[in-house]
């Protein structure tokens, strides 16, 4: 009788889980972003809202964004620039098709505000001149001023999409970001 009883028990948890993952999963089918999508205006936003706390040139333009499978996928996103270790990188956001393949529309967003951020912080360090080899010697993910911007940009996109999920993952990545990279 034990023996039954454990073997209810788990087909049920297995029937649980099993439709707990078509669900995730037909969610996370409906709110794929392909490159086309990722929501313009917002990006614009974001962006103005990112010069304005870095007191950014109003005519700073936003970096090359380009979509990249060479992007490693724990990566997913990544701000690259030529810097003395790495003089032959060109300043750019590479957005890597693998790795944000099930990324929602807000996660999408935040992710290039992210980097953004990393851009707009770079530009600052470097008088907002444009360099053939920039210094970066300030630690953006633990930097107080780099963790304010980018969980205001958890706002931002919060108060466009109102999803309550995205927001708590956003958030999420805000800390992430220094816990797991201290020194970027």
């Amino acid at each position: 009788m034990k023996q039954k009883s454990k073997h209810r028990l788990m087909h049920r948890l297995l029937q649980a889980i099993a439709g707990w993952l078509l669900v995730a999963l037909s969610s996370v089918a409906q709110s794929l972003v392909l490159p086309a999508q990722i929501d313009q205006a917002m990006t614009e936003k974001i962006w103005v809202f990112i010069k304005q706390e870095t007191h950014a040139p109003e005519n700073l333009p936003l970096p090359p964004i380009l979509f990249d499978d060479q992007v490693p996928k724990q990566a997913r996103m990544v701000f690259q620039f030529p810097s003395v270790d790495s003089p032959d990188n060109v300043l750019q956001i590479s957005i890597g098709t693998y790795g944000t393949r099930l990324w929602n529309q807000e996660m999408m967003l935040w992710a290039l505000g992210h980097e953004l951020t990393h851009y707009a912080l770079l530009m600052q360090e470097n008088q907002w001149q444009e360099k053939k080899i920039y210094e970066n010697n300030l630690r953006h993910h633990c930097n107080f001023e780099f963790m304010r911007i980018t969980r205001d940009v958890v706002e931002l996109i919060w108060e466009q999409y109102q999803n309550v999920a995205a927001r708590m993952r956003m958030y999420n990545e805000v800390h992430k970001s220094c816990n797991r990279q201290p020194l970027q």
